[in-house]
């Protein structure tokens, strides 16, 4: 028997998360409701890109996604922290806030499901899923997968702000002798990867509007738009391409959207975001 004919049509053994910053919220909506159905059980598979990365990392490490979802708003000091912005350090290319203020955070989150902190091999070897994440080289102009092959000795949350670094917002990161930058600027949704490594792919990706009034639109108004023409046209690409044993579930946060930069945002629209993800799910397999 083959490994198609092993995993049954509701029977998933890749999963594939965009990136979307707090938008992702929605995402943990939507894999509630793929848990809730027992459609992550066989998942082997995991595969993401900047906040992508960062689910799939706390997926396998054991948080389920209504506990990251939880602990996302009982921590509402970590938001207020992040947007602290610095735009004279943004203008001159040292980023408006740290990463170090997300490292922190994704490291307590590490201990306390696990008891240390972990590299790439581990992810394999101690919880038997294949982890990748991308990333942009920006030094040598190029993109970069991660996982227990290509880095095995890599830390695991070394790897997760690679993924992560938006540019402008973040400060520069440097490791080895490149710099990275957010793996959504050159993928946003790597359901290409996905397809390579699994036969039922799930992928999930969140799209925001991309309209707005230049006249009235500040420097950071005007970045943010600029970022996601480039994150859903890449997007789009994606998924006219895909593959007849993936599902793509596409989250359209209308209204709902916020920026790119935006961190602080209050627990009731946390949860329409993880109510709107869960919903926008459940329609989707009853349509």
């Amino acid at each position: 028997m083959s490994k198609n004919e092993e995993l049954s049509k509701n029977d998933y053994d890749t999963l594939v998360i965009s990136g979307g910053s707090m938008n992702g919220l929605g995402i943990l909506g939507a894999l509630q409701y793929l848990k809730d159905q027992n459609k992550l059980e066989k998942i082997q598979n995991f595969v993401g890109v900047s906040v992508g990365s960062i689910i799939c990392y706390l997926l396998i490490i054991g948080y389920t996604p209504i506990e990251i979802m939880i602990y996302l708003c009982t921590n509402k000091k970590i938001f207020e922290k992040l947007n602290k912005f610095d735009f004279v350090n943004a203008v001159k290319g040292d980023g408006a806030v740290s990463f170090s203020l997300i490292a922190d955070v994704l490291e307590r989150m590490t201990v306390d499901k696990t008891g240390k902190v972990l590299l790439i091999k581990d992810l394999k070897n101690v919880y038997g899923k294949n982890f990748t994440c991308i990333t942009y080289n920006a030094s040598k102009s190029k993109q970069e997968v991660i996982n227990h092959e290509t880095n095995p000795d890599l830390p695991c949350l070394t790897a997760l702000r690679m993924s992560s670094n938006i540019p402008i917002i973040f400060e520069p990161y440097k490791f080895g002798d490149s710099y990275y930058v957010d793996g959504g600027l050159s993928n946003n949704f790597p359901v290409d990867i996905g397809e390579e490594l699994g036969n039922r792919v799930v992928a999930v990706s969140v799209k925001s509007p991309t309209t707005i009034d230049i006249e009235k639109a500040d420097i950071m108004e005007y970045l943010n738009k600029m970022l996601l023409i480039v994150l859903n046209e890449a997007t789009n690409c994606k998924n006219k391409y895909k593959r007849e044993n993936t599902d793509i579930i596409e989250i359209l946060c209308g209204d709902k959207a916020v920026k790119i930069y935006e961190f602080t945002i209050d627990s009731k629209m946390k949860l329409d975001f993880f109510s709107h993800g869960y919903e926008w799910t459940k329609n989707f397999y009853k349509s």
